[in-house]
């Protein structure tokens, strides 16, 4: 059905937006480090 679809978008769509917030996060520690 759509809605499933819509559904499994909406929850890959979260979780990469996740993991990108923690990778510029990460990025940003390691900056801090060689600063």
């Amino acid at each position: 059905s759509p809605d499933l679809k819509l559904t499994t978008l909406l929850s890959i769509a979260t979780r990469s937006v996740k993991e990108e917030r923690a990778m510029r996060q990460r990025l940003r520690e390691e900056m801090s480090i060689y600063r």
